[in-house]
C-alpha cells in the first residue's frame, strides 16, 4: 500500500498510453489479424495494382495514421510538461505536502497492523481446527487400507462434521479481514487523492492536466478513426483490384 509519487504514476501512464500496445492482439497479430510489426499502427502496404477503392482507403488510413503519430507526440510532451510541473509544485507546497504524506505513512501503518491481526486470528483459526482435519484424513487412509467400510463411513462423516466446523469458525475473522482490507483501500484512495488535489491547486498543474485531458480526448478520438479505416482498408484487400 505504499504510496507512489505523483510524478511517478503519471509516467508510468504515459508510457502505457504512448506504447500503442493497447489495441495488439496474439503475438505477432493485431486484432484485426494484421501484421504487428509496426506496433498497433501497421498498415499493410498497397498492392501495385490496387483499384481505387482500395487506394482510397490506404490513402485514408495513412493519413489517419499521421494524426495518431502526431497526438502521441503531443501526449508525450504533455506528460513531460505535467512532470515538470510537478516536481516544482512538491517544492512550492512541501509543507502542506509533508504534512499529507505523513497522514498517509501514518495511515498504512495503521491499517498493515490491523491486517496483521486479522491475519493471524485466520491462522489461530486454521490451526485450532486443522488437526482434526488432518486426523480424520488419516483415518480414513487407514480405512481404506483395512478396508474397513464401516469405520469409513463414520471417520467419513466426521471429516464432513469438521470440516464444517472449519468454515463456521473462519466466517467472522475472514469477514473482518474483508471489511478491514475495503476500508484500508478507501483510506489509500482518499489519503492518495488529497495529495493529487493539493498538487492541483497549483496553476501551472492544473494548466498541464487540463490540456493532457484534452489532448488525450483527441487522442482516443483519432485512434479509433485509425482502427476503423484500417479494418476497412484490410477488408478491401480482399478484393484489391477494385
Amino acid at each position: 500500500m505504499r504510496k507512489s509519487s505523483p510524478v511517478v504514476m503519471d509516467s508510468l501512464e504515459s508510457r502505457r498510453l504512448l506504447s500503442g500496445s493497447h489495441f495488439d492482439g496474439p503475438e505477432g497479430e493485431g486484432r484485426d489479424g494484421g501484421d504487428r510489426r509496426d506496433g498497433a499502427l501497421f498498415i499493410p502496404a498497397l498492392p501495385v495494382a490496387a483499384g481505387p477503392v482500395t487506394t482510397a482507403a490506404f490513402t485514408k488510413v495513412s493519413a489517419d495514421k499521421v494524426k495518431v503519430t502526431a497526438d502521441q507526440a503531443t501526449l508525450k510532451t504533455d506528460y513531460q510538461t505535467l512532470g515538470t510541473a510537478l516536481k516544482a509544485a512538491e517544492v512550492t507546497l512541501a509543507t502542506p505536502l509533508a504534512a499529507l504524506q505523513a497522514t498517509a505513512d501514518a495511515d498504512e501503518k495503521a491499517n498493515e497492523a490491523i491486517l496483521k491481526v486479522d491475519f493471524t486470528a485466520i491462522q489461530t483459526v486454521y490451526q485450532k481446527d486443522g488437526p482434526a482435519i488432518s486426523a480424520d484424513f488419516k483415518a480414513i487412509s487407514a480405512d481404506l487400507k483395512a478396508k474397513n467400510t464401516v469405520q469409513l463411513a463414520i471417520d467419513q462423516a466426521k471429516l464432513v462434521v469438521d470440516k464444517a466446523t472449519l468454515a463456521t469458525d473462519l466466517t467472522v475473522p475472514k469477514a473482518k479481514l474483508s471489511a478491514d482490507s475495503a476500508a484500508a483501500e478507501a483510506t489509500e484512495q482518499a489519503d492518495e487523492k488529497a495529495i493529487k488535489d493539493l498538487l492541483n491547486t497549483d496553476a501551472a498543474v492544473a494548466a498541464a492536466r487540463l490540456k493532457l485531458t484534452s489532448d488525450q480526448a483527441v487522442y482516443t478520438t483519432d485512434f479509433n478513426a485509425f482502427v476503423a479505416d484500417r479494418t476497412t482498408y484490410v477488408l478491401d484487400l480482399k478484393t484489391p483490384l477494385v
